[in-house]
């Protein structure tokens, strides 16, 4: 009994003593969802919701993956996309703001009058802003552009125009996350 007491006491110290060291440390995960807008003035804006996971390596490098539904007029999904990449910045207790390059696929683009459902590679690149109001809960504004390079002799139809080589897609997205 006295043995089992004494482990008991000293697993407990080493808890509590431990335990500052770790309150101090700064999460490394985050889960999350949002709200999101794609698109540009040639081709139209198609809008819906996502999640996403992050790890963060150091403060300043994070590994983020992202899949997100896009939303027709009568609520259903018409399309999906996801990246995967590194986020490199600064983050302090209550901010990051960081550079994103993330390579990804997305199936919201008709390429050569080709309406089925095919994934497109794309690149999405831009910046991620991100308030941490408590040490567990995550705000989080993402501004990028989301690239579909097009093939040789590939093209996007807009109606008015063929667009051809790389088409430029303005993307934002708000969204919640926890961290852990």
């Amino acid at each position: 009994m006295r043995l089992l007491t004494a482990a008991t006491a000293l697993a407990l110290f080493f808890v509590l003593a431990c335990g500052q060291g770790q309150a101090q440390s700064t999460p490394q995960f985050e889960i999350g969802g949002h709200f999101f807008s794609l698109g540009n003035h040639d081709i139209g804006y198609g809008q819906g919701a996502g999640g996403r996971f992050t790890y963060y390596v150091k403060d300043y490098l994070a590994v983020d993956s992202e899949i997100d539904a896009f939303w027709g007029d009568d609520g259903s999904t018409y399309a999906t996309q996801g990246q995967f990449g590194a986020m490199v910045g600064k983050r302090t207790k209550h901010f990051g703001v960081f550079a994103k390059a993330r390579p990804g696929y997305s199936t919201f683009f008709v390429v050569n009058n080709d309406y089925h459902t095919r994934p497109r590679f794309v690149f999405d690149v831009g910046g991620v802003v991100e308030g941490y109001p408590t040490r567990h809960l995550v705000l989080r504004l993402d501004v990028g552009d989301t690239i579909l390079p097009l093939g040789a002799g590939d093209t996007v139809d807009t109606g008015r125009r063929l667009l051809r080589g790389a088409v430029h897609n303005s993307q934002v997205s708000f969204g919640l996350g926890v961290r852990f």
